[in-house]
This record gives structure tokens, sequence and C-alpha cells, in this order.
């Protein structure tokens, strides 16, 4: 059972961004794009490990390097490890700050910790953020 993570990730999708990463010069090999995938499919720490090595790959634009820290924010959430989240979450609306996924999945993390200001405050820009 898929989750949704607030990512719309399709074969083809994954497909058209390895092409585009090989246009602009950064090729990137079967491996990289299979965890770019598995990023978005898997679940757990399989996610977490491909998410990993899709951020530490060095070949993601701004945008998909933030989609996988809010891939890998969403699993730690999961697994209520709130404070690596948050910091994933953060990293991702640092590199995409219209990205409101990742607001409104920090947003969740915050409310978890009990934190209902930090939790409102970015519900509130994540209702005000383009979406990816």
């Amino acid at each position: 059972m898929q989750r949704d993570r607030g990512i719309r990730w399709s074969t083809p999708f994954v497909a058209f961004v390895a092409l585009q990463l090989a246009i602009a010069g950064l090729s990137t090999t079967p491996a990289a794009a299979d965890d770019l995938a598995q990023c978005h499919d898997a679940s757990g720490d399989v996610a977490i490990a491909a998410c990993t090595r899709a951020i530490q790959s060095g070949r993601l634009s701004a945008l998909n390097l933030a989609t996988a820290y809010n891939g890998r924010g969403y699993e730690l959430l999961l697994k209520k490890e709130y404070d690596r989240a948050i910091s994933d979450f953060s990293e991702a609306v640092r590199l995409s700050p219209t990205y409101g996924h990742a607001y409104e999945n920090r947003s969740k993390a915050w409310r978890a910790k009990g934190d209902t200001a930090r939790a409102d405050a970015d519900l509130k820009r994540a209702s005000m953020a383009n979406r990816p």
C-alpha cells in the first residue's frame, strides 16, 4: 500500500527526470534512477535509504532534491523520529520555498511534538504555497 507523501511520481516521471539530468549534462545511472523511484514507491527503511542515496548523489535539481528530503522526512515522521523529520522538511522548504507539501508535513511533525504554534504557522504557509 502506497502512502501519500504529497509526491506524485510515476515510472514515466522518473524516466523524464533521468532524461532531463542527462540533457543537462548530469548523467545518471540506472541505480540513481532506481533510488528516485524507491524513494517514492518504497516505505520504511528501504525508502529512507533510497532517499538518502538520491540526496547524496549530487545529481538532483533543487526541486527534486527538495522532493527527496520531503520523502525521507515523511518516512521519518511515520517512525516518530520527529526531530530528524523536521530537519528534512526544513531542508525541503529551504531548497523550494513554495513547496506546500513539505510545510504540511513539517506541520504534522510539530503537532506530534506538541508545538501547535509552529504547526499552525506551517499549515498557514502550506495553504499559501504553490504545489510542485
